[in-house]
């Protein structure tokens, strides 16, 4: 989970990093908003890269469709699925070629080989946060940001560690009266 996280910060860090050299002045763009505004200054090269990651994404997708004989929820998760992959695709290929690079150079340090120690890392400052009773706005903004979509996403998701679950239920029971009651 805490890897999603990671994607996720890395993403709006790519479309942060877009919008200033698009030199988009509104507030709260979105990455349909970057795109649109890619492809209006590079029709060409936005066609080019939207095939491309077209392909790419179908690709990545026809290796888990091994099956023939497939329901039609099943043809519509993989379609979904492709539509996703090309999204993501194509949002990374804008971002390289606006900045003029090969690579993007957040991934080392938010999805790349070292992000496993800052998984762990990031893993142990909630922890700890939320043992010594903390509060998001204690914490540098990046750590912040991170323990907040790490939260966000368990109750999106449903995937909640243990520490949350016992924080829940600690909450649960301090919350209803009845059982306080019959405790003391």
């Amino acid at each position: 989970l805490m890897k999603q996280v990671f994607e996720r910060i890395l993403d709006s860090k790519r479309l942060e990093r877009c919008v200033r050299k698009l030199k988009l002045e509104e507030e709260s763009l979105t990455w349909d908003d970057v795109l649109k505004a890619f492809q209006t200054r590079h029709q060409e090269l936005y066609d080019e890269l939207a095939q491309t990651a077209k392909v790419e994404a179908e690709k990545i997708v026809k290796k888990r469709k091994k099956k023939k004989d497939m329901k039609p929820e099943e043809v519509d998760a993989i379609q979904n699925e492709v539509n996703a992959k090309r999204s993501f695709l194509l949002r990374q290929m804008c971002y390289l070629k606006l900045l003029g690079k090969k690579e993007c150079d957040l991934e080392s340090r938010w999805i790349g080989k070292k992000s496993n120690n800052r998984c762990k890392e990031s893993l142990e400052l909630v922890r700890k946060a939320r043992l010594g009773s903390h509060d998001y706005n204690e914490y540098p903004f990046e750590d912040s940001q991170v323990w907040q979509l790490y939260d966000r996403l368990q109750r999106e998701t449903g995937r909640i560690d243990f520490d949350t679950m016992l924080l829940l239920f600690a909450e649960n029971v301090l919350s209803d009266e009845r059982l306080l009651k019959q405790i003391h």
